[in-house]
Formats: C-alpha cells, sequence, structure tokens
C-alpha cells in the first residue's frame, strides 16, 4: 500500500494507490505540514522527498501540529531537510506561525514521543546510507518535545548541523554516524541522557545558555562540547569518550560561569579547553583519564593573583595534576591541589538511552566486574625447562582493567622446589633482558619487592586506571631437577589462583573469584582456580517445610559468600542452623552488594519461591527480593 500526502498551505489534497503486497507501504510527504498532522506507524515508512529539483525542505507551517507515534521511521531523500520553526515571534518569518480568530497566535510543534523499545527513526532513504546522506531537523518551535528518537546519516556539509533544538524538550535520543555538520546544535536548551556519537563534527555546539546533563558523547570527529554562552552554563555527569577534539571548548573570551561537574573524560585529544576562563568557572569532581594532550588547559590568565577552581578531580594517577604537557598537563592557572587520590564515582544510571549505551560500554571494555587481568608468562633465557642448570624468565603483568588508579594491591610467587630464584625487578626488562646487580634478589630489593618465606612478595604502590604493570624474575632450574620445570605459585591479594601460561586471568580486586579468559575472549568460570582451603564450605541440603511465613517471607536468616566446587554463591542461613542457596540471575548484583555493604551482618527476609532438586529436597530460594530487618 503507498500513500501521498499533498499537505498545501490552503487545502489538503490526499490520494491513495494500492498495491497487492502490503509490505510496500509508504507514505510520500512532498509539500509543508499545514494543518494539524499525525504519522502512525502504520503509514511507516513517511518518506521526505522535494516537490521540485531545488526544493529541499520540508517545512511544519501555519501553526500546525506534527505528531509522530512511536515506531515510525522518517526516510529523507538525498538533500532533505524537515524545519519547524516559529520565528514570527521574533519578527520575522510570520508564515510559520497562526493567529486564530479569537486573536491568539498558534505556533507550530513537534511532538515525537517514541519510547525504549518503539522509538522514532530520522534516516536516509539510501539503501546502502552513509554519513551526510540527507540535511537536518530543526527544531525552533516552543512547546516541542522529541523524546526516544534516533538520528541516521544526515548532517551533510552545506547545513550548520544535523540537528538544532531551541526551547523544546530533547532528551533519552540518538544522534550518530552524522556527516561534517555539528551533530546538535542547541540554544537556550537543557540536553539531558541522549547519545551523541560517531559523527563527522562537533558533538554538541552550545549558544546563548544550556545545560548538558547525563550524556554520552562519544567517537565524534570534532570536540564532544563546544561552547559560545552568554549565561551561566552547567555540564554535568556525562561520558565524554574518544573525541577526536577535545571535551569541553571555548576559543573566545568567556566572560560567564560554566560550572563543570562529575564528568568522565576519557582519551579525547584533550579534557577542558578554555582560551579564557571566567573567575567564576569551576571544574569540580571531574575524572581525567588518557587525554592525548591535556587535562585541564587556558592559553591567558590576565588576572593577576587570581586562581581558577579546579577541585576534587582525579587524572588517572593517584599523585595528582602535572604540568607537564600530556595526559596529566593541567594549566598553571588553575588550583588543582585538591585532587582525588583513585578517582570520583561515576556512572549513568536509570534507563535512560546514554545509561544503556554506558552499561554496553562497560561490558564490552570489562569494566563491570574484572577489576585486574594477570597475564603469566614464561621463556627459556638460558637452555629449556627441561635441562637442569637453564635459566627460565618468568614475568606476571598485572592490568587495571577498571577506571579508577587501585593502591594495596599484592601480588605474591612461591618458589617451586625445583627451582632457585636469581634476578627479579617490577620494571619494564629491556629487550636482552638486561638487569643489573640492583636487581638481584638477594641482594638488594627495591620498596615494592621483599623475599620472604621462600615467596617473592610484590606490593604496587599504585596502578593507575587502565595501566599496566608487570614483574620479571629469573629462575634457575636446580641441578637435581628430575622433569620438566614446575610453574610458581602466585597468589592475588591473598588468595591463590591456577592458571596456564600465555592465559589471561581476570581477578577481583579484593581477593575474590578469578575468571581463566581464552583466546576466543570468552569468559570460563572458575573451575581451575584453587580456593584457599578455609574457604571451602559444604552447603548440607535443607529439607523443611516449604510454608511461608505469615508475611509471606520463606526464609529470615544472615547472608554469607561462600564458594562451593569453585563457584561463588550466596547463602542463607537461619537461626535454626539450616541453609538455603540464593538464586536469581537477575537480582546477583544486588545481594553482592550487600554482603559488601555495612549491614551485611544483619538478617534479611527473602521472598519469591523455594528451589527443590529432583529429590524432592529443598536446596535455595529463587528470590523475588528480600528486605533487611
Amino acid at each position: 500500500m503507498r500513500f501521498r500526502f499533498l499537505l498545501l498551505p490552503a487545502v489538503l489534497a490526499f490520494t491513495v494507490s494500492i498495491f497487492t503486497n502490503p509490505a510496500f507501504a509508504e507514505t510520500i510527504v512532498d509539500f509543508d505540514v499545514v494543518v494539524d498532522t499525525t504519522w502512525t506507524k502504520e503509514m511507516s515508512p513517511i518518506i521526505v522527498k522535494g516537490s521540485t529539483r531545488n526544493d529541499k525542505i520540508r517545512r511544519v507551517t501555519s501553526g500546525a501540529v506534527l505528531t509522530i507515534e512511536p515506531g515510525v521511521e522518517v526516510q529523507f531523500d538525498s538533500g532533505m531537510s524537515l524545519h519547524i520553526t516559529s520565528q514570527c515571534l521574533r519578527g520575522y518569518g510570520g508564515e510559520a506561525c497562526y493567529r486564530g480568530g479569537d486573536g491568539e497566535i498558534r505556533m507550530p510543534k513537534l511532538i515525537a514521543r517514541g519510547t525504549s523499545t518503539q522509538p522514532i527513526i530520522f534516516t536516509s532513504k539510501n539503501k546502502a546510507p552513509g554519513a551526510g546522506d540527507w540535511g537536518s531537523v530543526i527544531i525552533d518551535a516552543r512547546g516541542s518535545e522529541i523524546k526516544w528518537a534516533e538520528f541516521r546519516y544526515g548532517g551533510m556539509r552545506s547545513k550548520r548541523a544535523f540537528v538544532e533544538v531551541n526551547n523544546s524538550l530533547f532528551e533519552n535520543n540518538l544522534i550518530e554516524n552524522g556527516g561534517e555538520a555539528i551533530a546538535l546544535f542547541v540554544s537556550s536548551q537543557k540536553i539531558e541522557r541522549n547519545v551523541i556519537r560517531r559523527n563527522g563534527g562537533d558533538g554538541i555546539f552550545c549558544s546563548h545558555q544550556c545545560e548538558v546533563k547525563d550524556n554520552f558523547i562519544s567517537e565524534n570527529f570534532g570536540d564532544a562540547i563546544e561552547l559560545d554562552t552568554l549565561i551561566e552554563t552547567k555540564i554535568t555527569g556525562n561520558f565524554i569518550y574518544k573525541n577526536s577534539g577535545n571535551g569541553i571548548t571555548n576559543e573566545g573570551i568567556l566572560s560567564v560561569p560554566v560550572t563543570a561537574e562529575g564528568n568522565f573524560f576519557r582519551e579525547n585529544a584533550g579534557g577542558i579547553y578554555f582560551h579564557r576562563s571566567s573567575l567564576g568557572c569551576e571544574f569540580l569532581r571531574n575524572n581525567f583519564l588518557q587525554n592525548s594532550n591535556f587535562a585541564i588547559k587556558s592559553d591567558i590568565n590576565n588576572r593577576v593573583g587570581k586562581i581558577y577552581s579546579a577541585e576534587g578531580n582525579w587524572f588517572g594517577i593517584d599523585v595528582g595534576a602535572q604540568n607537564l604537557i600530556g595526559q596529566f598537563f593541567v594549566s598553571v592557572d588553575y588550583d588543582v591541589s585538591k585532587f582525588a587520590a583513585e578517582g570520583n564515582d561515576f556512572s549513568i544510571a536509570g534507563a535512560s538511552k546514554a545509561a544503556r549505551i554506558y552499561r554496553e560500554y562497560l561490558a564490552e571494555n570489562n569494566l563491570e566486574n574484572a577489576f585486574f587481568e594477570a597475564k603469566p608468562s614464561r621463556k627459556n633465557f638460558i637452555g629449556n625447562e627441561n635441562l637442569p642448570g637453564s635459566l627460565l624468565r618468568y614475568s606476571v603483568t598485572l592490568g587495571n582493567r577498571t577506571t579508577k588508579a587501585r593502591s594495596g594491591v599484592e601480588l605474591a610467587v612461591s618458589m617451586p622446589t625445583d627451582q632457585n630464584l636469581l634476578l627479579c625487578s617490577a620494571q619494564a626488562a629491556t629487550p636482552n633482558f638486561n638487569y643489573s646487580l640492583q636487581n638481584a634478589c638477594t641482594t638488594t630489593l627495591s620498596s615494592e619487592i621483599s623475599f620472604e618465606n621462600n615467596r617473592l612478595v610484590w606490593r604496587p604502590n599504585s596502578i593507575a586506571a587502565l595501566e599496566e604493570q608487570t614483574l620479571f624474575f629469573v629462575m634457575m632450574i636446580k641441578p637435581t631437577a628430575k622433569t620438566t620445570a614446575s610453574l610458581p605459585r602466585l597468589d592475588f591479594n591473598g588468595k591463590p589462583f591456577s592458571y596456564q601460561i600465555g592465559s589471561n586471568i581476570q581477578l577481583e580486586e579484593a581477593g575474590g573469584d578469578a575468571v581463566l579468559r581464552n583466546s576466543n575472549s570468552e569468559v570460563q568460570k572458575i573451575q581451575e582456580v584453587q580456593v584457599v582451603q578455609s574457604e571451602k564450605v559444604e552447603v548440607q541440603p535443607a529439607s523443611v517445610s516449604t510454608v511461608p511465613a505469615d508475611d509471606g517471607s520463606l526464609a529470615t536468616g544472615v547472608v554469607s559468600r561462600q564458594i562451593v566446587n569453585g563457584i561463588l554463591n550466596y547463602v542463607l542461613t537461619t537461626a535454626d542452623g539450616m541453609s538455603y542457596t540464593l538464586y536469581n540471575s537477575l537480582k546477583w548484583r544486588e545481594i553482592d552488594n550487600f554482603t559488601k555493604s555495612e549491614n551485611k551482618d544483619r538478617p534479611i527476609a527473602v521472598y519469591g519461591d523455594f528451589y527443590i532438586n529432583r529429590y524432592g529436597v529443598t536446596t535455595g530460594i529463587k528470590f523475588t527480593r528480600f528486605e533487611v530487618r
């Protein structure tokens, strides 16, 4: 089925052409929208076309309201744009608005309310779409709403911006794969919980005044956020990642305050760059990690004796910012003496578009549950692992895979009985393994390394976020050795773990379970992990009545973390000594967080269903919720 709308200034013409295959249903829009109109999912896709060769803009005008329902896909012909503007309020463009008989001015609006499961799509009509295929969507109309919409492949080079928004609600939207234009141009506007990524220009350009909050802004070719503001502006809680330009930029002479607080700047060309800051600008409690050129920088400070405030920030290290050009560089104009040693807590919470993409980013980079990654290796230095008297070079690399610096880490190496320790170092070895006598474990050890009770103990002062440090040591196979050299035992934060040479092992910072990662980057749960004997707890099956208590709870008791056959379990023990394993794959993090909280020793009441095995024995509880008593 194919529909064609002719939305004329004076009349609405409507023609329908019907095909036998309903899969070919589409709606053609090739004239302006001049009366209240609704685009429904049944009409989708909506094809925005020009009526003549040089006609490249479809407008919502004459005070009309265009409503787009969830799930609608709007496709644009090459170069086409959609404008909803009410500039008549500024003294020109009077045809956009309509004055009714009562004298009231009626302004055009766009009401595009998608949902998280049925977003509204604005995209290219081309079968093989590319960045800049079509023009722009301009929403300069008070009272417009754009929620859960996705804008793709627009922003052609001749346009100022892919999407322009002014005085409207704009949240939970996605702008990606745009051309060389600015991805989002805003004025007098709040931008919240959106995703703006992989566009060919700047991410957001803020004019006049704006509030930018809880957005995911990544991989744009220009700056993430550029400011040209006349009123105080706030930029808070954004994840600003891998943009080719700076995280926040102002290249003019800024005379109004800007607050940048609680943002995360990671792997951009630079963090925050202001040509000259206003004295009222504050950069507080942000995280700066691996930005190529600088963290905070300005070119001019002509206020003698005045210092700009930049407190509580973290720079990927635990010693504060450095005034050397590089990722930790901060201009001397800024007071960063009060800094966060191990990073500020950061998350984009909730069910927003930005929160969903941020969680995907954490999962893809193993940042949700893998604190460290260990890489043990062994190479023949002189001889080989089967020849007595040979020298073997070992290395264990600890990679901090979180987004915070970590201190208090300990790696212990228990020496095998068939080998002797000769040399060790926590520094990177040169290709020819040129250790000096300063690294001889039997003579001089650095403050980070000690040798005690036949164990080499390495305690790095700190490992920065997403950084690796390596312990090297050389062992000599004893002349009396009869078989292939044994592997040393490795303990991380007081807990041993098994390993295979060349494998990557993910380790919890607090010495929790290890995970062996195979060559396909698939995670295998820890059947290989050796657990300290005292922590092995055999949970006896409970055989009890499955009658809930008066309040509906199944059992009340204290929860403990117990490892059974190498698997971490959460076990509820009641006052009468019965034990239940708690199950819920969707809520395991809630119970895990509880066992690490200050309330962990308080009893909880558990609600849900009993888990009964095939022998009719109650062994656990599939819980839906729990309450602290």
